[in-house]
């Protein structure tokens, strides 16, 4: 006895431990039913499987919020109870409802509304569950797989391994008796079902825009040598702002360019400002670019010298171009008893014979040289 009490109590749990469904409401669930095998071309198995869910999710109320949450919580809405994700976010699936009706010409509280939206879906975004609906086989088997298969894979719920058994069973005990050998109407088109027991939630406010505080650069000053590059990354704050949109400057383009996404590109030397400023508050952060021109070349006053012994004679050198930052040189003599020179250049003629004194830019390693004949 006490065994058939427990299995009856059970079931009693199985059965009713759902949303149920109110009798006005039962006009949608037929509506539903003939819009998933007429229009989306359900077998009746993967029909009940729906049914089962939407039961659960919505009791088949088109204008009905999540339990414990209002419209600005982000509760979520309709006979699938579409829900952003985090719930204030201003994108997700119930926008993704609003924005579809709105388009199409429906009233996204109407039950025809929201099954195109849930066709679209899941034509587009959720093709695996379409897949998996679609090829459930027609019998009370196939019914629980796709009451359990729409909930794993479409609805998601919490604790969702264990609750898709349960709509699988729901679906298999319950819809997949009622529907097996049903003969189905029209689907709905264009207009709702008639009446609503729940008030019609006021439309999403529009959101209250976020102004910009701040902006800043991940440098504020940089070094570069010509023709190099970096890439200046701008932060704004708060990071929730609604306008993020930037430009970009350069104070002189012949010194530094920078790029629509904050790439500075070196040309010349000298030193500019590049800025980035918020179409939002505008709002500045500043970064100081110091251009230092590289080294090319080096020249001698002469290539050959022609020296008595004892006698100097001191090479001047021409470091290339005449804009080059670094202008230090190193001296060298090939042959130190000919001849020798010092640091700035001095050559003076020890003995007879012949030696090549060689300049060394610091930068670059560029070098000339001269031959110097000691008579």
């Amino acid at each position: 006895m006490k065994k058939k009490l427990l299995t009856m109590f059970l079931i009693f749990i199985l059965l009713f431990n759902v949303i149920q469904i109110p009798t006005f409401a039962v006009s949608n669930e037929q509506s539903i039913y003939d819009f998933l095998t007429k229009t989306m071309n359900f077998n009746s198995a993967a029909a009940c499987g729906v049914l089962a869910n939407i039961q659960c999710e919505s009791g088949f109320i088109s204008d009905i919020i999540e339990h414990g949450y209002s419209w600005e919580q982000g509760g979520g809405y309709g006979i699938c109870q579409w829900t952003n994700y985090p719930r204030l976010a201003a994108n997700g699936r119930r926008t993704e409802l609003l924005t579809f009706c709105a388009s199409n010409g429906y009233d996204y509280k109407s039950l025809t509304g929201q099954l195109w939206y849930l066709k679209h879906e899941l034509e587009t975004s959720n093709k695996t569950t379409l897949y998996k609906i679609k090829n459930a086989a027609n019998d009370a088997q196939g019914a629980y797989q796709a009451g359990y298969d729409w909930c794993y894979f479409f609805e998601i719920p919490a604790n969702f391994a264990n609750v898709s058994v349960t709509r699988g069973n729901l679906s298999k005990t319950k819809y997949w008796p009622k529907y097996s050998s049903v003969t189905t109407t029209n689907p709905p088109k264009t207009s709702p079902p008639a009446g609503s027991p729940t008030p019609i939630p006021t439309p999403p406010p529009t959101p209250k825009p976020v102004f910009v505080i701040s902006v800043s650069l991940n440098s504020a000053a940089v070094t570069l040598n010509s023709s190099n590059s970096y890439q200046l990354v701008y932060r704004i704050y708060p990071s929730n702002a609604t306008n993020k949109k930037v430009t970009w400057k350069t104070s002189d383009d012949k010194v530094a360019v920078v790029s629509a996404t904050g790439k500075i590109t070196a040309k010349a030397r000298g030193t500019a400002v590049v800025s980035v400023t918020t179409s939002s508050g505008v709002k500045q952060a500043l970064c100081k670019v110091t251009v230092n021109q590289l080294v090319t070349g080096v020249k001698l006053s002469k290539s050959v010298l022609t020296i008595k012994k004892g006698r100097t004679h001191r090479l001047t050198p021409t470091v290339l171009p005449a804009g080059a930052f670094d202008k230090r040189t190193i001296w060298m003599s090939t042959n130190l008893k000919v001849a020798y020179v010092s640091s700035a250049g001095v050559v003076k003629a020890l003995s007879k014979g012949v030696s090549f004194i060689y300049v060394t830019t610091a930068q670059g390693r560029k070098n000339a040289n001269c031959k110097v004949v000691v008579k």
